[in-house]
Formats: structure tokens, C-alpha cells, sequence
């Protein structure tokens, strides 16, 4: 069986679709990727899943602008930790940290991949798991990315029925496709059963 992840976006500041219909199937469940791309061809990102995106999203950029997350700059060295200490000091300097922070923000978009007829929100950690997993190589290899800020485990559940997950990208305009397949390749993901955590 496949699972068919069809992607889309960009989503990001001045990104947002205005109109309704859009916005509201944002608000589905899905996976996404936050990427964030800077100086040299540096990119950063991160993978993660929602029952609701688009809340997911805003959560994101509202801890960036609320200086809750580390930021970077402009060449992804990273100048703000994030913390309580970091926001005491940048109290000081509210200028600065709050310039910094727009500026994530805005070099900060994300692509989508809602649950729909071939993926269900049944298969959420599943496609997380392997979308992680993917990633973590294409860093490792340095064909795709500068470093994924939250690789971590892959979840247990068994899922033997997957054989490999579709990234269909065709949705995009060529423009908005390469960074997505230069995350992720263009390979389907095959799913076997220790990487999924299945196996011994």
C-alpha cells in the first residue's frame, strides 16, 4: 500500500491565502515542514504533524515573535537561545531581539501535506516518523539540508501495511517544489519495519 503525501505551499508571513475556503482546510490534520533558508545556501528545518496545521503554523511563528525560540541570523548562526535568561537580557535590547525575531519570521515557510483520501490522520506518526527519518539522511549526506532541528524518535506503532510513502510534489510551481525535494529527495520513502521502529 502507498500513502500519498500531496504537498503545498508555501505558507509563511505575506504567504497566507486570503481566501476562506483555503484557510479552513488548513485547519486540518496533516504533516508539514518548517523551512527556514539563509546566507550561502543554508537551510534549516523541522518536521512535524497537527491535528489542526494551520494552529500549528501560528503556534511556530508566534514563539519566534514572542522571543520563545531560538533565532538565527541572516547566515543561520544561531544569536538568541530562547530561554528565560535570552529574553531577560533582550528585555534590555528590545530592538534588536524583536528585529531579529521579524526576520526569522519572515525567512521562515512551510509546506503541507494534509490528510485527505490517500492519508489518513491514522497514519500521522507514521509519515512524521519516516519524513524525520529521511531528512536526518539527506543532512547526513549533505545533498538536502544544513541541519533538521528536531530529529528525534520514531514511533513504535506497527505499520505493515505501508510499502512506501509517495511525495507528490506536483502541485507546486517549480520554484516552491525544490526546496521540499531538496529536504526530502524525490524518491519515495520506503517503509520497513526497524525504521518505523517495528522491528527488533
Amino acid at each position: 500500500m502507498e500513502l500519498i503525501l500531496a504537498w503545498q505551499g508555501p505558507v509563511g508571513a505575506g504567504l497566507f491565502p486570503d481566501d476562506e475556503a483555503a484557510l479552513e482546510a488548513l485547519r486540518g490534520p496533516g504533516v508539514y515542514i518548517r523551512m527556514k533558508r539563509y546566507a550561502g545556501d543554508r537551510t534549516v528545518s523541522y518536521v512535524g504533524q497537527s491535528r489542526s496545521v494551520l494552529t500549528r503554523i501560528d503556534q511556530h511563528l508566534t514563539a519566534m515573535l514572542a522571543l520563545q525560540t531560538p533565532l538565527r541570523d541572516e547566515r543561520g548562526r544561531t544569536v538568541f537561545a530562547g530561554d528565560a535568561g535570552a529574553r531577560l537580557g533582550a528585555y534590555n535590547d528590545l530592538e534588536a531581539a524583536s528585529g531579529a525575531a521579524a526576520a526569522e519570521v519572515l525567512r521562515t515557510r512551510f509546506y503541507v501535506a494534509l490528510c485527505g483520501e490517500d492519508f489518513s490522520d491514522e497514519l500521522l506518526d507514521l509519515a512524521e516518523g519516516a519524513l524525520k527519518a529521511r531528512m536526518e539522511e539527506r543532512v547526513a549526506s549533505g545533498t538536502g539540508l544544513s541541519a533538521c532541528e528536531n530529529i528525534q524518535g520514531i514511533p513504535k506503532d506497527p505499520f505493515a501495511d505501508i510499502v512506501r510513502i509517495v511525495l507528490d510534489t506536483s502541485a507546486f510551481m517549480p520554484e516552491d517544489a525544490e526546496p521540499v525535494e531538496r529536504a526530502l529527495g524525490t524518491e519515495p520513502i520506503r517503509v520497513d519495519a526497524a525504521p518505523v521502529g517495528t522491528g527488533p
